[in-house]
Formats: C-alpha cells, structure tokens, sequence
C-alpha cells in the first residue's frame, strides 16, 4: 500500500519560515471542517517537489535521535511535568526511498514503559526545508519499546504506519531548525476536551528540543498545552540520568510555607519559609546522576528537618537502592545566605565547605494520580541530634505536587518526645512568586 500523499498537509504550510515566537491564538474562529478544508484546498507542495536532500534530511534526523528529558525545565518550573522523549531510526521498506523514518515515543519520565504518545516521525525535503510528517501507527501498543529492540528488528511496512494528521515544516536556522504546523492547524487529536484544532511550533539545536503543542477551540481560545512556553527538551544519557532523582529533587525546590496551617492552629505550628534551588556543587565527587539543592530556611524555631541554611545532595544508596537525601551543614553559611536570589550562574556551592553530616534520609515513589509523589523518612535509629536535650532526630515526609508535608520529631535518651510537633506534621504549601 503507497503511503498516504504528504502533499495534502503540506499544502497547508505557508513557506516563509514560521516564526517560534509566542503566537497568540489565530484571530478568526475556526471548526473542524475549516481545519479539514485548509489542509487539502492548495497544491503549494505536491509530492513530487518532495526531493532527496540526504545531508538535510539526515542533520534533522541525527538532532532528532536519542534519549533527551524535559527534567530540568520540570526541576526549576513547578508547571511542567518531567517529561521523556525517546527518538530512533526505523526502516519502512516499501516507503519513499529518499524519506527517513524515525519512531518517537512520548512517556513520564518515571513510567518511560508507558508512553503516553506514540508515532512514527516521515522526513522529507523539497530542497530548502524539512518537512516531518507525524503519523497514529494503527498499533501503537505493539511498538513500544521500539527504540530498546536490536536495530533489524526495527521495521515496518507502510500500511502499519497509519494516518498522518500533521505535517512540521523545519527550516534551517543557524545550526538548528525552526518550524511550525500549518497556519490552519491541524486536526485535535486530544479526547475529552472542547479543542477543534491543534498547533505545534519546534526549535531543534544539537542536545535540545523545544516544542509547543496547543489546542484551541471554536472561539480560538487555547485550552489545552502549556501556558507559558515550549517544553524544553535535553539530551540525556539515560544511564545515568536518575528519573526519581530528578523526581525527588523538583519536589524540594521552590519556595514553601506554612501561613495556612499556622493560622488555624496558631497554638500549634510556628511560622517556617523555605526556600530551595538547584546548585552545581564545585571540588568534589559526586555521582552523575546526582543532584545538588541549597535550603534556606527563614524564622528562629527549627522544626523543619532541614532548618537553617543546608546542602542537600539527593543520590541512590548504596545499600538499598532507594533515593537518599543527605542534609549537611555548611562552614560558613553566612556566605551562603540569599543564594537562592542570585543569578543562576552564581548559584553555586564548593565541597570543601560543606560541614558535618546533619541527617540522611531515603524516599521511594508514591502514585498520585497522574502525578508521582515521593515517601521518605529517617533510617532505624534517626539521625544524632542534642537539640534541646534530644539524642535522636526522626523525620517523615511526604512530597507532593505543591506542598512538602514534615514531620520531624526529636527524641531523648528515654525515649519521651522533647520537641517537634506532637500532633502531625508541619504542612509547607509552594508559593508561586
């Protein structure tokens, strides 16, 4: 079976390079037939002008190709999920000779088993751009896991690719492409929502990925997609790039408080502020996949578990596997204070002046919906602490999309509780600044 004509999407496509910019949603309302009508009215492209350009077709395709996650935009931006995307060449045996074909797939990054996108990506060119055809395999669950499959098991035939209901025309721009759907948009693929077409807007560098998919409905209003921006996208080594790492660490940066709980049991929890961000930490060793946080906390009662001006260096454990959360002191923490409000290239730690060891604690995945939260507490034992006659530090906690649930706790010799709450644990909700 001949592959379904990419001429009649990329009629569509206007072929001036499209801007990556911001777009705001198109001014007059469109509906589904409009969609449907603007992609096959024009004859701008025909297949046939669809000619070999096998160094332009192969730098999309190579900048295209790996492993690359949306981790540190997650980590930094409470808006965006950590996202993986996993992109590697395929062979169509009956297709074009002069196309490329690539099998994408969309997942979680902790659930990279269970995409939630799956499709085969066409390359094409007329000479001056890169044209990628997006096609809905018909079974899509057969072909997970693809990318993982020994290269000559990577094939399929033409009519198992399925439809292709839109088309990104990439044109070069310095050492990367930029590119867009149609003006018109293309067909909403997204069930359970009011959206009657769709946009997507990429910009490929070499290591990176940006893409913009909205929805819009009848009245042009966006209603679904991110907001703000594109996902960004980075190349990644997957073995050594720690998913529940990253999931750990994106819950403890931000800025937390507690207003909300102190004010209806004023009695009960004193005032704490935290805020946190990623750091690189210089002069020492660290695993690769580990990740650095810096935690200023703001008020004169230390009931959070890492109080005060902390470095916190979030690994596996050796011994168990799991996520660990290692809290130490700095040297000279004066010089720390405010780091979080400094430029990003001055959010910086050096090794040798971490100080003593405060308390490590380790965390396992917890289900939320379509989210993953985190579990974590303090080994048998607690950790060492002599605050207000105490021996012992125990501290659970609960990470969950928007808030850091603590529970920490300090114990003396006998046993008897000699400080932290009593009742449950200190409630610390993101604040958006």
């Amino acid at each position: 079976m001949p592959l379904p004509s990419l001429a009649r999407i990329a009629a569509a496509l206007v072929l001036a390079a499209p801007a990556c910019a911001r777009t705001p949603a198109p001014a007059s309302p469109a509906t589904a037939a409009t969609v449907e009508a603007g992609l096959a009215d024009s004859d701008l492209v025909a297949d046939s002008d669809l000619v070999a350009d096998s160094d332009l077709v192969a730098e999309a395709a190579r900048l295209l190709t790996g492993t690359m996650d949306s981790s540190h935009q997650a980590i930094t931006d409470p808006d965006y999920f950590d996202l993986r995307v996993t992109t590697c060449p395929i062979a169509v045996p009956d297709g074009p000779a002069d196309s490329v074909f690539l099998h994408q797939e969309h997942a979680h990054s902790l659930r990279p088993e269970a995409p939630f996108r799956l499709r085969v990506l066409e390359l094409r060119s007329d000479g001056e751009a890169v044209y990628v055809a997006l096609y809905n395999p018909d079974d899509p669950r057969s072909l997970v896991g693809m990318c993982a499959r020994p290269e000559a098991e990577r094939a399929l035939p033409a009519d198992a690719l399925g439809t292709a209901p839109c088309l990104i025309r990439l044109s070069r721009q310095d050492s990367g492409f930029v590119g867009a759907s149609p003006p018109v948009g293309c067909p909403n693929e997204r069930v359970g929502t009011t959206a009657i077409k769709a946009s997507s807007e990429w910009t490929l560098r070499d290591g990176e990925l940006s893409t913009w998919d909205r929805g819009w409905d009848i009245d042009g209003e966006q209603v679904w997609g991110a907001a703000d921006g594109p996902y960004v996208f980075r190349r990644i080594t997957p073995e050594t790039h720690d998913p529940e790492i990253n999931g750990v660490t994106m819950h403890l940066v931000g800025h937390f408080h507690n207003r909300a709980q102190v004010a209806a049991d004023p009695g009960g929890f004193t005032p704490v502020e935290v805020q946190s961000c990623l750091i690189e930490l210089r002069g020492g060793p660290l695993a690769p996949s580990a990740r650095v946080v810096f935690v200023e906390q703001d008020g004169d009662a230390p009931t959070f578990a890492m109080a005060r001006r902390r470095i916190v260096i979030v690994d596996r454990a050796p011994d168990s596997g799991r996520v660990r959360v290692s809290n130490y002191g700095i040297a000279d923490d004066q010089a720390y204070a405010g780091l979080c409000t400094r430029p990003a290239e001055a959010q910086v730690g050096r090794h040798d002046e971490l100080g003593a060891l405060v308390c490590q604690m380790t965390f396992e995945p917890q289900v939320q919906g379509d989210r993953i939260g985190f579990v974590g507490k303090t080994g048998a034992g607690g950790c060492p602490s002599d605050y207000q006659g105490a021996s012992r530090l125990e501290v659970e906690v609960l990470l969950r999309s928007g808030s850091i649930n603590d529970w920490s706790r300090w114990y003396d010799a006998a046993g008897k509780q000699v400080a932290g709450s009593p009742t449950g644990p200190y409630l610390l909700e993101r604040v958006i600044d």
